[in-house]
Order: C-alpha cells, then sequence, then structure tokens
C-alpha cells in the first residue's frame, strides 16, 4: 500500500512542480529587483509578488488534479 502511494504522490506532485517552476521562471527579475530597491522585505516580495503571479498557476493545478480524480472514479 505504501509503496503505491508514494508512487501516485510522485507521479502527480512532478507534474504540478514543473508547471510551477515553469510559471516562476516567467516573473521577470527585475520586479524582484525593484523589490528590493525599494526596500521590500523576503515575506512581503513571497505575498504580494511571486503568489499573485502563481494564481492562474494554482487554479490551473487545482482543476487538472480535480479532472484526475474524476477520471479515476
Amino acid at each position: 500500500m505504501i509503496p503505491l502511494l508514494v508512487v501516485l504522490l510522485w507521479q502527480h506532485t512532478s507534474l504540478y512542480m514543473v508547471i510551477f517552476l515553469a510559471n516562476l521562471q516567467r516573473i521577470p527579475i527585475s520586479v524582484f529587483e525593484a523589490a528590493v530597491i525599494d526596500g521590500a522585505k523576503e515575506s512581503t516580495i513571497i505575498f504580494k509578488i511571486v503568489l499573485p503571479a502563481l494564481k492562474c498557476c494554482h487554479l490551473y493545478n487545482k482543476c487538472h488534479s480535480h479532472q484526475w480524480k474524476l477520471e479515476e472514479l
């Protein structure tokens, strides 16, 4: 049971991580540089720049995972 769980977890998590990584690379570095110059803390950069930029990616991953769950039924 546990090996099957590990395989399924790795199968689905790897796809989502690749999608998140691709979307993280789409955020221009100049945005981060501007935030640092303005004096933003790391937590502010994460919550005000990175997470809003990944909102559509998160929605896509959520819909895709629900689709897979419905196909398994």
